[in-house]
């Protein structure tokens, strides 16, 4: 009973920076955890760090990569921007692969504008709805988002029996639905139905996105991996942050309904058609390419 009492008099603009304090304590935890983690041989190889892949590869696997040089021979690059040009060329050459590059760059801005347009903006959608306070805002966010660790766990199930093409596809069709159901509860005032089709859109939300980012590891060179990895990364956060900004601006000029009809739109379709005309079977499938 005193720690209620003292949880409901934290000021509300304070509390909601000590929910955030958290994430940045956990991420400081991820930076430190990290530090430690070794590349793998096969990247020192490429570096032309012949001499710690050597090491690497006998404390790892226990292999003696006797055919390599015993010193290092540094590798030329001209620069991240040119690693960047240069692992697109190379996968450029190679048509399925080329595909699934594209995909996962453009899925990384669908991505990041169904997130952060919709799954950032649910507890302003029900606040604005006046559904509940911010004490059962929380409650209702926290169950919608435990909807998406159920949906991770259900994907890990059936990806490999499906494949990963399909779980994209299903996933942008749940969302679509859950969209246009969402925008017409917000429209109507359907109040009891938003939260639930909010928690049907995070459950598509995941089978549909996330895979984006790991489809342009997969496909990419070794050497080149982390670059391409690092600009699918800054798509995300990119898009995210314009979208972030726009949408508060939208809501004000058109309405949370057609907010969300212009996101389906603009993210939701745009990703489902990419999935079914550009996207080939990644998972499990072999690699065309001779990197």
């Amino acid at each position: 009973m005193l720690i209620r009492k003292r949880y409901t008099r934290v000021p509300s603009d304070i509390f909601w920076r000590i929910e955030l304090s958290f994430g940045a304590v956990l991420a400081f935890i991820v930076l430190l955890l990290r530090l430690n983690i070794p590349e793998t041989p096969l990247w020192e190889i490429d570096e032309g760090k012949f001499i710690d892949a050597k090491e690497l590869s006998k404390k790892l696997y226990g292999i003696s990569l006797d055919m390599l040089p015993d010193k290092n021979i540094p590798q030329k690059t001209g620069g991240h921007l040119a690693d960047l040009v240069n692992g697109y060329k190379i996968v450029s050459k190679h048509p399925k692969e080329w595909r699934a590059l594209l995909y996962g760059s453009f899925g990384n801005i669908t991505f990041a504008m169904e997130f952060a347009g919709f799954a950032f903006f649910i507890p302003v959608l029900l606040e604005l709805l006046k559904i509940s306070g911010s004490i059962n805002t929380t409650l209702i966010v926290t169950a919608v988002y435990i909807f998406a660790v159920i949906s991770v766990l259900v994907s890990m199930r059936l990806t490999p029996k499906v494949g990963m093409r399909k779980m994209l596809i299903a996933g942008y069709s749940i969302v679509g639905v859950a969209l246009i159901i969402s925008a017409f509860s917000f429209k109507f005032h359907f109040l009891l139905a938003i939260p639930f089709f909010m928690a049907l859109y995070m459950f598509g939300h995941y089978w549909a996105n996330e895979p984006s980012e790991t489809i342009m590891s997969l496909v990419s060179p070794t050497r080149y991996r982390g670059i391409i990895s690092a600009f699918g990364n800054f798509i995300i956060l990119g898009t995210a942050a314009i979208t972030i900004v726009t949408f508060t601006t939208l809501f004000n000029i058109v309405g949370i309904p057609l907010s969300l009809i212009f996101l389906l739109l603009v993210a939701t379709i745009p990703g489902l058609l990419l999935s079914v005309f550009l996207l080939p079977e990644v998972y499990k499938s072999t690699s065309d390419a001779k990197y």
